[in-house]
């Protein structure tokens, strides 16, 4: 065994057996036998939460009754193991406990309602690819809640993983309600991955027919897709069109000969995605003209 692997089973049995444990944290009936050096040095909420003169601070107990255990796992088992379960639990939770029934030969009636079984099967599928996307979009906003930045990158990375996979699942339309209800307003990363992921399969999305109801529903949605349709050139302007932007760019250029801003001579930058707008850029400041 290497020794970042034995390090990491040492962590994992801290975690799961809460040797040594000096705080505790509880949510709805689950207590979870946790290490101040661990989780306080990653988390700004629970380093205030036990430093700040709290009640927490003299108990060592935080509780979190409005949270969700399954997610409050995932949070800690990423400060012990730098990784949680997408669809599922490190740490066993009440679900995971549950013995399964063995398996047996197929008897006749099960052979009878193979068909049904076979869709629900699928159905179970889309359920299980549901469930995952819901984990990591409940991950991503415990990380902000809770101030854990590296949890928070590796919750949208894997969430875009997953748009990116499954745009044409069943799922993904609930998916995207989540996002667009949930996460808070002023954080757009997530946001932005459902609108990437949408303008990049709009053709199928749009024969598929239920994103308009997500577009009905959510009108930030519709305007942002059609932004970045745009913006990606993946809606052609017309020849018309193109020559008012070409005219307008030489106005620019033949006018100003220094920027406005630094005073520097104007070397001219152009983004992606701002010159339908005739938007220029000072190269060496980035200030727009």
């Amino acid at each position: 065994m290497s020794s970042e692997m034995a390090f990491e089973e040492s962590m994992k049995k801290l975690l799961l057996h809460g040797d040594y444990s000096d705080m505790k944290v509880t949510c709805q009936g689950f207590t979870f036998n946790v290490h101040r050096a661990i989780v306080c040095s990653q988390s700004h909420f629970f380093a205030s939460a036990l430093n700040a003169g709290f009640e927490e601070s003299m108990t060592r107990i935080v509780n979190l009754p409005d949270d969700d255990p399954g997610t409050i796992e995932r949070v800690l088992s990423f400060l012990y193991l730098q990784k949680y379960n997408q669809n599922g639990h490190i740490v066993p939770m009440d679900d995971d406990a549950e013995p399964k029934k063995p398996e047996t030969e197929l008897s006749e009636s099960d052979i009878e309602n193979s068909v049904s079984e076979d869709y629900a099967g699928c159905s179970a599928d889309v359920e299980d690819k549901r469930a995952i996307a819901y984990n990591n979009i409940r991950v991503y906003i415990a990380a902000d809640k809770y101030g854990i930045a590296p949890l928070k990158s590796l919750a949208g990375k894997q969430f875009a993983s997953w748009t990116s996979s499954n745009w044409n699942s069943e799922a993904f339309d609930d998916i995207v309600q989540e996002v667009m209800t949930y996460v808070p307003p002023h954080d757009l990363h997530l946001r932005d991955v459902v609108i990437e992921t949408i303008s990049k399969n709009i053709i199928s999305l749009v024969k598929k027919g239920s994103i308009f109801q997500l577009m009905d529903t959510h009108g930030s949605l519709g305007s942002a897709v059609i932004a970045k349709l745009v913006q990606s050139d993946r809606v052609m302007a017309t020849e018309t069109e193109k020559h008012a932007v070409l005219d307008k760019f030489a106005q620019k250029l033949n006018g100003r000969r220094s920027c406005r801003h630094c005073g520097g001579a104007m070397n001219v930058r152009i983004e992606k995605g701002e010159c339908l707008d005739g938007i220029i850029r000072c190269a060496s400041c980035n200030t727009r003209h």
